[in-house]
């Protein structure tokens, strides 16, 4: 199938979404406080009773080009020599915490250990689950229904609650092979429906389960921390309910 179209449907879709939630979750209302802040940071009341600008610059300290710098080794050496990401991202650690030790406490004190523990103990259970088979039983359930177009409805909704509890991309090494016995019939698309569970499965990675959402929870204030969890579980259980019927939808259309 061509590379491009899947690229293309699934990128329009989840910028709807995103769009979508930008709107419906204050987004305006953010920019304009935002705008609103900048003004007053950037203008200062003195004696005379006038006002004078500030302008602020951001300074390139040592620490932080090199901190850049371990990040885009971090991506050329995961995405151009297919190494481990989580080892690169480890040696990156271990070479900042030597070069800037005075950093390090304090650091560890920033990371979600919760989180940490929360998303590894959802990724063992759902490797347990297909482990055992569970997954593809419950994919081969949905194949053997009678009506196509609800078989790849049912398809898309599994594919969006493991992939919301589990990685995005080892969900599409389970579930695509998985759904070949619907494909094979002809009765549906083969490119419409993985462009629908392409939508499906990325749309539900805003759940604070999935590696995106889990990392903007973990970067997250502490004391915001839970608010943000709680917010982020209740769009990406929406999303589970709602991407696997509007990737349907477009299915249909396509």
């Amino acid at each position: 199938m061509d590379p491009g179209q899947l690229f293309l449907w699934t990128f329009i879709a989840n910028v709807v979404i995103n769009a979508v939630a930008f709107i419906l979750l204050g987004g305006p209302e953010l920019m304009r406080r935002g705008r609103e802040e900048e003004t007053a940071d950037s203008t200062t009341s003195y004696l005379g009773g006038g006002t004078a600008t500030i302008t602020k610059t951001a300074t390139w300290t040592g620490q932080k080009i090199v901190t850049v710098v371990l990040m885009v080794s971090i991506l050329v050496g995961a995405l151009g020599f297919k190494l481990d990401v989580g080892f690169l991202a480890l040696a990156a650690a271990v070479v900042l915490s030597a070069l800037y030790p005075q950093h390090s406490k304090e650091a560890l004190g920033h990371i979600g250990w919760n989180v940490i523990l929360l998303i590894g103990g959802i990724v063992t259970y759902i490797s347990m689950l297909e482990t055992a088979g569970v997954i593809k039983e419950l994919a081969n359930s949905v194949a053997g229904i009678g009506t196509p177009l609800l078989a790849a409805l049912m398809m898309l909704v599994v594919a969006g609650v493991v992939s919301a509890f589990a990685s995005t991309n080892a969900m599409f090494v389970v579930l695509v092979p998985l759904a070949a016995p619907l494909l094979i019939t002809g009765s549906i698309g083969v490119l419409g429906f993985v462009i629908a569970l392409c939508i499906a499965a990325s749309a539900v990675d805003s759940s604070p389960f999935s590696t995106g959402g889990a990392l903007v929870v973990a970067n997250t204030e502490e004391e915001k921390r839970e608010k943000t969890f709680r917010g982020m579980m209740i769009w990406g259980v929406s999303m589970i309910v709602a991407a696997p019927l509007l990737a349907w939808l477009l299915f249909v259309v396509i």
